[in-house]
């Protein structure tokens, strides 16, 4: 009897995790809050307000965690949420004191009617725009939208149904079938989280190295390992819904300067890029290690046997299938059905927000047999992939975010900037080289955090656009294919099919060198 993938591969879903490095840990645990309390105790810098000074220590605190990795990256999330108050930076919500002047109030985005309701004199408290510390953010719940989503694809198959498909149509050479690998890799990466794609992906490479009889440091087991991970963080770019990082950009524009990037928007700057870079990585992986293209008869035969077990389409999958791309769909139509004359009495309460949870909470309540009662999806299947530690590193991003301006290190930030006098163009070389080389040491997300938190409020000083500054930091975020500590899939894959470190740099220092020479000249050309 032939076993699964599932059986031949053992832990599948498993995260490798990088080799502790004890005296680093306790460096770092010593380190953070000792800087912290330095830059407590320091004279005022000029021109920064006290509670910048403290901000500021606070997030030398953060930061050196988040990079030595003491405590888990989710803890050091807390610091912020907690620190911003206890320091008196920020309140959990910052309120505003307004004066009612001829029975009306307004200011800013906030605005009453005149009313004789309201008398002269009185006094009016509002919560303040933005000002929110993170948790209650409309990112963290539109992130927790896109989660039930993707673990309901994860719970029903519909996930590995997808993947097999793809590696069927495409074909069984060595080329093709690491072609459908990254492929189907980066498509899945496209919806659900890279890690999910990896740990999808990799258990059905190495099954195809084992079936195909090829060595563990074979040219096809290098390449089609590395592309497990290569593609998941490549193909994620191009979406919103592809990374977590990616929703936490959005939240953090719109905190900081009041813009929102849509689904839609993100696609127009990044889908085509991104795409392009899955095939320039697929290129470049066929160079660097030469394949046979001649058909496998023994691979066909592993993803036909897996094809068959799955079985017909359940019809949890189809439900799923049909709720994934109707959201997928108003997501991306949002400037259009917003437009609508009968949407008219629900503008700014039908938002994509809304959406990403109503859709989940269908699944959840339509049944799919009456005898037993049996719905599409259940909150114990799903509760199991929602990375919570994601949704606190979100809460800490925003938070910082939003600390950024209120504490006036922006505009202290922009005033040291400008009096450098430093080409655009050479400001965002930096941040793309800089932030692609920070993030093999850190999460996406937390490094992505940290460069939108000082680099966005000054894009004014700094002399480039928005969008493009933006899109850089996120870009070089995902340029992680050096370390095993750049990304879960990069640890995932270490190990297997003969990569190791050594490996791993040799190959993924010219594609990131590449990703950024690319991105540069993508962004110069087609986003301005």
């Amino acid at each position: 009897m032939h076993s699964s993938i599932n059986e031949q591969v053992e832990g599948k879903g498993s995260v490798s995790q990088k080799p502790n490095n004890e005296i680093f840990k306790k460096v770092g645990l010593i380190l953070g809050p000792t800087a912290a309390i330095i830059m407590f105790l320091m004279p005022q810098l000029p021109g920064l307000a006290p509670e910048g000074k403290r901000f500021l220590g606070l997030l030398l605190w953060v930061v050196i965690w988040w990079a030595t990795g003491p405590v888990h990256y989710s803890v050091t999330s807390l610091i912020p949420i907690f620190g911003m108050p206890l320091l008196k930076i920020m309140k959990i919500k910052e309120e505003a004191i307004l004066e009612v002047v001829n029975g009306a109030v307004s200011f800013k985005d906030f605005s009453l009617a005149t009313s004789t309701m309201l008398e002269t004199g009185s006094k009016i408290s509002i919560s303040m725009p933005g000002s929110t510390i993170g948790l209650a953010d409309p990112t963290i719940i539109f992130f927790l939208g896109l989660l039930i989503l993707s673990g309901a694809m994860v719970v029903t198959g519909l996930d590995k149904r997808m993947s097999y498909w793809i590696i069927h149509a495409i074909g069984y050479s060595e080329k093709r079938l690491l072609l459908g690998v990254t492929l189907s890799t980066a498509l899945v990466s496209s919806f659900i989280s890279n890690t999910s794609a990896t740990a999808i992906h990799l258990p059905i490479a190495k099954a195809l190295i084992k079936q195909l009889g090829v060595e563990e440091d074979s040219n096809f087991a290098k390449s089609v390992t590395l592309t497990c991970s290569y593609a998941s963080t490549l193909g994620g770019g191009s979406t919103i819904t592809g990374r977590a990082s990616l929703l936490l950009m959005v939240g953090m524009v719109s905190s900081i300067s009041g813009i929102k990037i849509s689904y839609f928007d993100w696609i127009k700057i990044a889908f085509v890029f991104s795409w392009g870079m899955v095939f320039l990585s697929y290129w470049y992986l066929q160079r660097v290690f030469p394949l046979e293209n001649t058909i496998q008869e023994d691979a066909k035969e592993v993803i036909e046997r897996e094809i068959e077990a799955l079985g017909p389409m359940s019809i949890r999958e189809k439900m799923v299938a049909v709720f994934f791309i109707l959201a997928i769909i108003l997501f991306m139509t949002e400037g259009v059905w917003s437009k609508f004359w009968f949407m008219e009495a629900l503008k700014g309460y039908l938002t994509v927000q809304v959406i990403a949870l109503f859709v989940p909470f269908l699944l959840f309540i339509i049944p799919i047999n009456i005898k037993p009662l049996e719905f599409t999806i259940t909150w114990k299947e799903i509760s199991k992939h929602i990375n919570w530690d994601v949704i606190l590193v979100f809460s800490a991003g925003l938070t910082i975010a939003a600390a950024v301006i209120k504490t006036g290190v922006a505009d202290w930030s922009a005033r040291a900037l400008t009096s450098l006098n430093i080409s655009p163009i050479l400001y965002l070389i930096f941040i793309i080289i800089f932030g692609s080389f920070l993030t093999e040491f850190i999460s996406n997300t937390a490094s992505m955090t940290l460069m939108l938190s000082v680099i966005l409020p000054l894009h004014k000083s700094l002399g480039v656009d928005l969008i493009i500054l933006v899109s850089t930091v996120a870009m070089a975020s995902e340029f992680a294919f050096m370390l095993p500590s750049g990304t879960p899939g990069n640890a995932m894959i270490l190990g297997t099919g003969g990569i190791d470190i050594p490996t791993m740099i040799k190959v993924g220092l010219p594609l990131k060198s590449m990703a950024i020479a690319a991105w540069l000249v993508w962004s110069f050309v087609f986003i301005i």
